[in-house]
């Protein structure tokens, strides 16, 4: 079952000038930025989600057609627990096609300055000083030997925590040129998306993060499982997400959903993932831009998904309210 609640076409004479002029995005400005880049959109392959990821439910509600850059990008809500998702969105090879040659230069059309391995590790620092003392608050001295990052990027993140923890580092992810820069530091790497590797035969972790990269994935509750096997008994497990109900009434619809995040997820879906992949939440942590909220887990029991209908209930409204928002439109 598909229920359609598109947002309506923003009309000219509501282009704001300035991307970000009024606290609002000029999708025109963005949109002949993204043209220059050349991403050849048209001759990717593209994949049907047919069930949820979440809850396996069938029933979807599409709730618009063009994302951010201006490219004409699906997402859909699961109408029995609220998750959003592209739908279609890329396949495993074209994504990992798509890491290694235009995600950073749309990322850098979007926000109008360059953003690529070297320019964006300025803005991966201060992140991981805020990660490293909230985590040092929590987790034991002298209880991490192994740390592997999952989308590590840089390994900005990762050399940070292996110095805070002193303990050895690891890096995937499917960008080559991060890689490189990520080794350079130090950490052991491996190419490649976390839904194709096999974790174990890296052997087991005592903490794994996933930093701003669950929103990527493909296959979140696979990853979440394989995750898990791979950590100690007592280990630790650190994940945040672009908080998507924040997200939506900041920028909207269309202004959320980007062709580089299959997934969006909220507070509710995100723990809902957490428990019923087997793992107990310990610690929060809202991190100071406002709309990443981070988890600080340890493995547990695998607990059955509750009933997410008033979460769906919940996000549909918020759906449709923003998309009447002239203000987001």
């Amino acid at each position: 079952m598909e229920v359609c609640i598109c947002a309506r076409q923003s009309s000219p004479g509501l282009v704001m000038r300035g991307d970000r002029r009024s606290g609002m995005l000029d999708f025109e400005a963005i949109k002949q930025r993204v043209a220059e880049v050349g991403f050849p959109f048209d001759e990717l392959q593209f994949e049907h989600v047919h069930t949820c990821n979440l809850c396996a439910s069938s029933r979807q509600c599409v709730i618009t057609h063009r994302d951010r850059y201006g490219l004409p990008v699906n997402a859909a809500m699961c109408m029995d627990c609220g998750l959003v998702f592209l739908n279609p969105r890329l396949s495993y090879a074209e994504y990992g096609r798509f890491y290694a040659d235009y995600y950073r230069p749309l990322v850098s059309a979007f926000h109008n300055r360059l953003i690529d391995a070297h320019t964006v590790q300025a803005e991966q620092l201060p992140y991981a000083e805020t990660l490293a003392g909230f985590l040092r608050r929590h987790v034991p001295d002298n209880s991490i030997r192994r740390l592997l990052d999952v989308g590590g990027s840089t390994g900005v993140v990762a050399q940070v925590l292996t110095r805070a923890f002193g303990c050895a580092g690891m890096v995937i992810d499917p960008a080559p040129a991060e890689l490189t820069l990520a080794k350079d530091r130090g950490l052991e790497v491996e190419q490649g998306l976390v839904e194709d590797l096999a974790l174990g035969k890296f052997g087991t972790f005592e903490m794994v993060i996933l930093c701003q990269t669950v929103d990527h994935l493909l296959d979140i509750a696979g990853s979440l499982r394989a995750i898990r096997s791979s950590l100690k008994d007592d280990g630790w497990f650190y994940v945040d997400i672009l908080d998507a109900e924040m997200n939506l009434r900041r920028n909207g619809v269309r202004g959320s959903i980007k062709i580089d995040h299959p997934y969006y997820l909220t507070t509710a879906t995100m723990s809902a993932y957490l428990e019923s992949c087997g793992f107990v939440i310990r610690q929060t942590l809202i991190h100071p831009d406002g709309i990443h909220v981070g988890y600080l887990c340890q493995p547990g029991p695998v607990v059955p998904l509750p009933d997410m209908s008033v979460v769906a209930a919940r996000t549909f409204d918020l759906i449709r309210s923003v998309q009447i928002d002239p203000r987001l439109a």
